[in-house]
């Protein structure tokens, strides 16, 4: 993602125009699958995921399934990189997703 959308994106955020982040950081995650699978663009696929992940909490709700399989692939990008530090935000994302599913066993499994 060239660093002009990215901060259009992040210009979009502040000025709580969710639906236009969400269009641009999913053309972002588009343009990152043409790269070669490198742990660099692992790690830039981790932060607009995370990224859309909060947008998309605020315009389609905590639990929508868009929501859910972009915690996931985050979840999993997590894991590839090894970035046990980043993992904590990931989880927590998780937890509120299956809380407002009325999930709470899993949940509960999350924060342990």
């Amino acid at each position: 993602m060239s660093l002009n959308k990215r901060q259009a994106s992040e210009n979009a955020l502040r000025r709580s125009a969710y639906q236009e982040t969400i269009t641009l950081l999913t053309r972002g995650l588009e343009l990152l699958k043409t790269l070669p699978d490198t742990p660099e663009r692992a790690r830039q696929e981790f932060r607009l995921q995370l990224a859309l992940s909060d947008a998309l909490f605020t315009v389609k709700g905590y639990a929508a399934p868009e929501v859910e399989k972009t915690i996931l692939r985050t979840r999993e990008l997590c894991q590839q990189l090894e970035e046990t530090p980043q993992l904590f935000p990931v989880l927590w994302r998780l937890m509120v997703f299956h809380h407002n599913q009325g999930e709470f066993q899993i949940q509960r499994e999350l924060s342990e």
